[in-house]
């Protein structure tokens, strides 16, 4: 269970993703003219190559990422996340291949372990299918949130196959599983609105340099497509029915999030 958590989590991280160029160059465009396009062109350019295992390596696209300030590639954090997470999606999926707890009755071992095959079915694909993201050509953040969107779609649709959705029991504590999704979107968003936040007050006091105009724009453009990829998310839990152990946060999420 913690294991699938700590999935999700990493899959909706803010942090994790904003390491990631954006492919969004007119929105830099509109937030500050030709400096910030011209830097984000720069940047995207230079993530267009790919791990020379290519087709072996889950996180094949993100092999020229640069490591965060303050960061390091072998310790838990943004850098480790956005290299590994899609080789942490498909080992999860094959230890979901050998499931055999005996806590949980026989009539679902093998829901859960189909469940582990089409994890790592759709990791490959992610990474050989050029037709599944072929809208999003380039390696970017946005490329990276569609990825992220194919993942839950394929967990939404497996848990819409056991009776009473009894595989959010194991996997998601009886209904949790919406509540650490949800959970963990909202606390994203919360972090980014004060980084906006920031951001503004410094260009209040007259930070206009350059470089402080690019990191905003940037910031902003990343915003925008995190919080998309939110909206679509939610709006598939509640399209799909997943059970809602917690009501309050449901409602909070059809009424006032979405």
């Amino acid at each position: 269970d913690k294991v699938f958590e700590h999935l999700l989590i990493s899959l909706v991280d803010a942090d994790t993703l904003a390491m990631f160029p954006t492919c969004n160059l007119s929105s830099l465009s509109h937030l500050d003219g030709h400096n910030s396009r011209s830097k984000g062109n720069d940047l995207l350019s230079k993530s267009q190559v790919y791990s020379p295992m290519a087709l072996q390596d889950p996180d094949q696209e993100a092999y020229k990422i640069k490591r965060m300030s303050g960061d390091y590639y072998d310790t838990a954090g943004p850098t480790y996340t956005s290299k590994n997470i899609w080789s942490f999606c498909e080992n999860v999926g094959h230890m979901l291949i050998q499931f055999a707890d005996t806590k949980h009755s026989l009539q679902m071992w093998p829901l859960v372990r189909s469940f582990g095959k089409d994890m790592i079915s759709i990791c490959k694909k992610l990474r050989s299918d050029k037709e599944l993201l072929e809208l999003l050509p380039k390696v970017s953040v946005e490329r990276e949130c569609l990825k992220r969107l194919l993942m839950f779609q394929t967990l939404f649709t497996a848990l819409k196959r056991g009776k009473d959705q009894c595989f959010d029991t194991i996997l998601g504590k009886g209904g949790g599983l919406s509540l650490v999704i949800s959970t963990s979107i909202i606390e994203n968003l919360y972090y980014l609105s004060g980084i906006e936040l920031e951001l503004e007050e410094q260009r209040n006091i007259g930070c206009v340099d350059p470089d402080t105009r690019y990191e905003r724009a940037k910031a902003l453009t990343f915003h925008g497509a995190y919080t998309e990829l939110c909206g679509s998310l939610v709006t598939l839990l509640l399209r799909e029915n997943i059970h809602w152990e917690n009501t309050g946060m449901r409602d909070l999420v059809r009424h006032h999030f979405i």
